[in-house]
Order: structure tokens, then C-alpha cells, then sequence
């Protein structure tokens, strides 16, 4: 008699379309951005995927449905992740009900296990060995469930666990492409992910309110001579093609033989999803960071927003804190809480200016009036002036520090940590984008939602949309570097500079030379003109722009009989003054004659020949900057010297 099989592989069909199972190659070398500061605490990609995707899923699904209810109806949303540990007996029983055995044997019949996703030494590997099952429940209240009318497009249980890139959401949630069961898959060893949601029933679906359906995404692979997918489903059918999920009380039944709490449709609080991960990947600690890293909106939101997340670990002894409860706690994370100090500022009003606080409300932009609000904050003394020592030269970009702000939209997930400036001081800001930007940000959207695009080199994003990203992007980096330079020191006065020991040694000088250090020369005339040829307009956005063509020739000075010199550097750089003093330089575009090239190891300079009575001209355009700036244009022309230096002697002109 031969045995039922608990799950079903579909064939490779080559008549039809195909697709590989292996869904968690989504993410495969996906970079998860940890800038500035954060790359001395990097968070493991697996936990960070979890945390963004899993719960912007569900938060998503519990956000629509609370757009459908009074706001007296609408219960607080919670999601709880809880590792725990299965062994003896219950671990026979269950790796039996699950299947897991069937699982086992198909991939020790691959001969490169990387070829199905799988690690060398897997899972499976474990359980051979006698180990423990390791479970992940990832449980939510109030999150709405995975209804819809199964065997349509409008069946969420179908677009989360079946459909790849195929997910027709809702305009301004935090998904967009139908990838989020990645970062579930990635989670778990074998690749393999079990749902029961309980939902409102349909009348066109036969007023059913549980299903339960378990997927497994592995990779193409051959076995006993067949070619499959690598697609394989658990529930209550028999066929490979037909995914059937089981149903309400077969799906409870089910669901009670995999240890998991069962769900009424006739609690509110219930209605929701429960997802169970096969062998976790994440470390309990680790998604704990990530939760905090990139969903402190949310939580610090509290009531208002009626968010949390909890975090159970199981599977320690009680000496190193088994069964105990790892809430996330931002405020309790020094990294974090100058965030939401800028969070703070950005979304609530400011009674009284503060010296290291900015507050800036971005906008308008082309159709909308309001952007978003930006808030800003520094420490001084602090982590604004850090104690590694910063110089011009390249310094790595994983460790070195940088002004950083956090990218919040909607969802109250922080979208990126936007690396708005690298000299110090050194500021933390929120932009918290405006609803009216909402989708028109979300469009710019990578698949990670990781980042607010500017380049709009795809035909499904709009330039308008990545024309608002920009928008937002540039003002960010004005403001940031607006608020550092007014926090820069200034430099004290040349008469207030001493040093001892040199004011020593020129004592003694003074004093051996009997009287002292002769007068240096006047300087002569000088060998070239210059003409800046500046220009400003200003942009539709209300910022300014410097451009023009500078004019560079030798003067009625430079007698070329007598000075056979030709070969000249020239620097052409445009820097902010506050204070009195030049700042901080800006980016500059320079076009170059023919004949003059850049010097590789100085930024905007120069080296070419004049000939006499000739000019050359370089055309400059520098970046846009708020109009309440004072901005410095400098041409500065000299002979060069061997080894590609100007001769301090050449009496180069100034301009």
C-alpha cells in the first residue's frame, strides 16, 4: 500500500511557463545597508529581512482593514515572534506531521544542496543526528487574515504564499512587489513556511474564515528521473498542479497537530495569521536590533498608532534568559535615540529654538504643496564631534562616521538611513514624507524598500515621482549641511595662534641675526587674467545656481622672452562663507579646454599651456543652494612644477 505523501512537487512542464521555487534567491546578495556608524554593529541580513518584511506584510493587511472600521472598532495590532524548541517524542510526531521526513530524502537525493537553496549542513542534517526541532511562530492580533475568494487574483493566501511578483497592492503600503515571503523563506533552513489565517468569510467563497497552506520553495532539481520546479505544497489535496489549502475545520485540526493556537472568526482579535518557519535562521537577539533599527517609528508611535512587537525566546536555558521576553526598546538604544529626538522634532510643534535642534518643513514641489517635515539634532560635545581623526583622504564608507537621516513614510518603517553629509559635525534627522507623497515615493521603491530612487531608468517609475525623491534627497543634504557648517567652530583669530616652542626658536634666531628677519619681498606682477564670467539664475524650486565661463590668458606682465614657463595649473573651486570664512566647498561641474586635463590626485584642478595671447576658457556650473547662502567663486592660476605642484614663486593671479 503505497503511503500518502504530505507534499506535492509540481513537474517541469515545458509547454507552459515556468518558474523555480527557490524564492529566497529574491535577496540573494542583497546588501543590507548599515552607514556610517551603524556598520560597527551590523545586523545579520536574514534578521533584518524578517523584521521588514514579515511585519510590514502584516501591518500592511491590519492598516487596510482599519481604513474599513470606526475608529472605536479598531483593536491594537501586535506581532509576536516565538522561538521555541521540540524534542523527544513531540519532535518524532511532529517532524511526522510535517512531512519532514519526505523533505529529508529529496534533497539527500541532490547532489549540490546550494543547487535547491539549501545549506551544506542543513536541518535535516540535525534532526538525523537526534538534535531538537527549532521552530519560529510568528503570531498576529488584529492583523485582518488572508481572505479573499481562493482561486482568484484577490486571494491574499494565494499573492503571499503562491504568486511570485505579482501583487496588485494597495496604494501606499509599505510592499509593492510581492516579494516579502523572501524574507520569511530566508528564515527558514529548509525553506519551508507554514500559514493558518482566519479571516471575515465571503459568500462567493463559501463563507469559509480558516485556511491553512504550507509551501515549500526549493530550486529546480531532478529526482527518481523527474524534473520539478522545486514549488511544493501541504494541505488537504492530493494533486501536484491543484494547490488545495485545507479549510476551516480541517484546517483547525491541522493546525492543533502542529502545536499551533487555534483562531475564531468570532474574535476580532483573532483574526490574523499565524506563520510557522521550519529551523530558523535568526537569532532571537538579532531580530530584536533589527525591530529596533528600523520600526522605532511605530513603536514610539505607542497608542496612537496601537503597533508592537514582542519577541519570545524559548530555546535558551533560564540561566541566559530562556522563555523570557525580548521586547524591542529604542529608546533604550543610545544609537537610536537621537533619532527619535528628531522624530520628535519633525512631527511636533517647537516651543522655543535651540541652538542644536533645526526644524524645516520641505515643499512645495511641482503638484504638492507639502513634502514633508524634516527634524534635526546635534550633540556638541558628542557623538556630532566624534574623536576619530577625519582628513580629505578616502576613508572606508562601512566604518567611517557620517550624517545620517532616517527616511520615514507611512508604514512607520524607516526606509533608509539617507547619508546626507560626511564632514563633521556630524547631525541625526527623521524626514517624515507627507501623505499626499506617500505613493509617489513609494513607486521609487527598490524591492528591499530600502532606498527613494532618483533615476528614473525604469519604464515602471515615473519620472514626476522620481523627480519627488530628488526633491526630498537634495533638500535633506542643504539642510544637513546648512546646520553642520553653522555648527562648525570657527577658527580663532591668526593672533591668538601660538606655539611655544617655535616662538623659542625664533627668539633665538631674532637675537643671534641681530636684529631680525628682513621684510620679504613685494610680489611682482602678475603673469596672467583672469575673467570668472559668473552668473546666477535661480531654479523653478527657488534654490540658486552659479555657472559662467572663466577666462584664463597670459597678462602684458608675462614676457615670454624672458620667461620661457608655459605649462600652468589652474583650480577652479566654489565654497560656502559663513562667518566670514570660507566653509565648506560645494560640488562643481568644470568643462575643460582642449589641451588641459585634470590632475588626478587634486579635485577641480587642472594642468595645460597657455600661448601667448590666447585665452582658454572653462565653462563651471555648481550645485544648487538655498538662496539665503553666501556662496565664494575662486579661479586661481599658476605655473606648475615638476611633480604637478604650482610654483609658489610664479606669481599666480587670484580671482
Amino acid at each position: 500500500m503505497t503511503r500518502r505523501t504530505k507534499w506535492h512537487w509540481p513537474q517541469v512542464n515545458a509547454v507552459t511557463f515556468g518558474a523555480g521555487g527557490d524564492q529566497s534567491k529574491v535577496f540573494r546578495n542583497e546588501e543590507v545597508k548599515a552607514p556610517g556608524f551603524f556598520a560597527a554593529d551590523p545586523i545579520p541580513a536574514d534578521a533584518a529581512l524578517l523584521a521588514r518584511e514579515a511585519i510590514q506584510n502584516a501591518w500592511d493587511a491590519a492598516r487596510e482593514r482599519r481604513e474599513s472600521q470606526a475608529p472605536a472598532d479598531r483593536l491594537p495590532f501586535e506581532i509576536c515572534f516565538r522561538f521555541f524548541d521540540v524534542g523527544g517524542a513531540s519532535a518524532d510526531l511532529l517532524i511526522d506531521r510535517l512531512g519532514l521526513e519526505e523533505l529529508a530524502a529529496r534533497s539527500a537525493a541532490v547532489d549540490d544542496l546550494r543547487q535547491i537553496g539549501l545549506a551544506e549542513r542543513d536541518c535535516f542534517t540535525d534532526l538525523a543526528d537526534g538534535e531538537d526541532l527549532r521552530l519560529l511562530e510568528v503570531y498576529e492580533s488584529a492583523g485582518g487574515g488572508m481572505g479573499g475568494c481562493w482561486g482568484t487574483p484577490q486571494s491574499k493566501l494565494w499573492l503571499a504564499m503562491c504568486s511570485s511578483g505579482y501583487t496588485p497592492a494597495v496604494g501606499g503600503r509599505g510592499g509593492s512587489f510581492g516579494y516579502g515571503k523572501a524574507g520569511l523563506i530566508r528564515a527558514s533552513a529548509t525553506r519551508t513556511v507554514i500559514a493558518y489565517s482566519c479571516f471575515d468569510g465571503l459568500a462567493e467563497d463559501g463563507d469559509v474564515t480558516r485556511r491553512l497552506l504550507g509551501m515549500t520553495y526549493w530550486g529546480p532539481h531532478e529526482f527518481d528521473g523527474q524534473q520539478y520546479q522545486g514549488w511544493a505544497h501541504f494541505g488537504a489535496g492530493d494533486s501536484a498542479d491543484e494547490i488545495v489549502p485545507a479549510i476551516d475545520g480541517e484546517a483547525d485540526t491541522l493546525a492543533t497537530s502542529l502545536g499551533l493556537e487555534l483562531r475564531s472568526p468570532n474574535q476580532p482579535g483573532q483574526l490574523g495569521t499565524t506563520m510557522l518557519l521550519v529551523c530558523p535562521t535568526v537569532d532571537p537577539r538579532d531580530l530584536k536590533r533589527a525591530v529596533e533599527r528600523f520600526w522605532w517609528p511605530a513603536l514610539e508611535e505607542g497608542g496612537d498608532l496601537q503597533f508592537e512587537v514582542s519577541i519570545i525566546d524559548e530555546t535558551a536555558p533560564p540561566q541566559r534568559g530562556g522563555d523570557a521576553g525580548l521586547a524591542p526598546r529604542p529608546k533604550s538604544n543610545p544609537d537610536l535615540r537621537p533619532f527619535i529626538d528628531a522624530y520628535q522634532v519633525a512631527t511636533t510643534p517647537q516651543d522655543a529654538k535651540r541652538e542644536q535642534v533645526r526644524k524645516h518643513r520641505i515643499g512645495p514641489h511641482a503638484a504638492y504643496d507639502k513634502v514633508g517635515d524634516l527634524g534635526l539634532v546635534a550633540q556638541l560635545p558628542g557623538w556630532s564631534q566624534p574623536n576619530s581623526v577625519e582628513s580629505d583622504d578616502a576613508v572606508d564608507d562601512e566604518i567611517s562616521h557620517r550624517s545620517l537621516v532616517a527616511l520615514v513614510r507611512s508604514p512607520c518603517m524607516v526606509v533608509e538611513y539617507f547619508k546626507a553629509r560626511e564632514k563633521s559635525p556630524h547631525i541625526r534627522g527623521v524626514f517624515v514624507a507627507h501623505d499626499a507623497v506617500n505613493e509617489a515615493l513609494r513607486q521609487t521603491e527598490p524591492k528591499l524598500h530600502d532606498a527613494w530612487e532618483v533615476n528614473s531608468d525604469s519604464a515602471d517609475v515615473r519620472p514626476e515621482h522620481s523627480a519627488v525623491a530628488r526633491f526630498v534627497r537634495d533638500r535633506i543634504k542643504n539642510y544637513v549641511g546648512d546646520f553642520s557648517r553653522r555648527l562648525t567652530p570657527p577658527p580663532p583669530p591668526p593672533e591668538q595662534l601660538r606655539l611655544p616652542e617655535w616662538d623659542r626658536l625664533m627668539r633665538s634666531l631674532w637675537r643671534g641675526s641681530g636684529g631680525g628677519w628682513p621684510a620679504p619681498p613685494p610680489s611682482g606682477p602678475r603673469p596672467f587674467t583672469i575673467q570668472p564670467g559668473e552668473q546666477l539664475v535661480q531654479a523653478p524650486d527657488g534654490r540658486l545656481e552659479l555657472s559662467g565661463t572663466a577666462r584664463i590668458g597670459f597678462s602684458e606682465h608675462h614676457d615670454p622672452t624672458t620667461d620661457s614657463r608655459d605649462e600652468v595649473e589652474v583650480v577652479i573651486r566654489c565654497g560656502f562663507v559663513a562667518e566670514d570664512r570660507r566653509s565648506d566647498w560645494l560640488d562643481i561641474d568644470i568643462g575643460a579646454p582642449e589641451g588641459f586635463s585634470a590632475l588626478p590626485h587634486k579635485p577641480h584642478a587642472f594642468t595645460g599651456r597657455l600661448v601667448a595671447g590666447q585665452d582658454v576658457a572653462f565653462d563651471y556650473t555648481c550645485e544648487l543652494y538655498e538662496p539665503d547662502w553666501t556662496v565664494e567663486l575662486t579661479v586661481d592660476a599658476n605655473f606648475a612644477v615638476a611633480g604637478g605642484d604650482m610654483d609658489p614663486n610664479s606669481g599666480g593671479n587670484d580671482a
